[in-house]
């Protein structure tokens, strides 16, 4: 059934069973999702072919697990926490969670999924293309 939501895109109130504006702006809030504990320096060189992915899909991604750890210490549980409500925050806002599965999924991106379908974000399961994969 269709649900009746307001677009912060174009300010319209819109009927449908996707939050993704039929006439957006700019192209639709990615939240991108993928690994990045474990081997994190290959996890975020993923994660930057994932953005490019995502951009050049005509989106507008945010890697959450680009940004916050440049300002917040994953290995601190009070940090880590801190960051990942920051980034529910800016899941809720999306328009798309975008989960790039080439290289599994982790129990964070598992909560995020769970998250987004419990708001009705749509959800989009992708891979690269195996030439993007093999960049370094």
């Amino acid at each position: 059934m269709a649900d009746r939501w307001h677009c912060f895109d174009c300010g319209s109130e819109h009927v449908s069973d996707q939050r993704v504006c039929p006439d957006p702006t700019d192209g639709p809030r990615v939240f991108v999702l993928s690994p990045y504990r474990g081997d994190t320096e290959a996890n975020k060189a993923y994660a930057r072919r994932c953005f490019y992915d995502s951009l050049g899909r005509g989106e507008n991604p945010f890697v959450v697990h680009l940004f916050y750890p440049n300002f917040l210490n994953d290995d601190d549980p009070e940090q880590r926490k801190r960051g990942m409500k920051a980034a529910r925050a800016w899941l809720r806002s999306a328009h798309i969670a975008a989960v790039y599965r080439d290289r599994g999924l982790s129990g964070g991106m598992r909560d995020e999924i769970e998250l987004a379908e419990s708001l009705g974000i749509t959800i989009a399961y992708r891979e690269l293309p195996k030439e993007s994969q093999d960049l370094q």
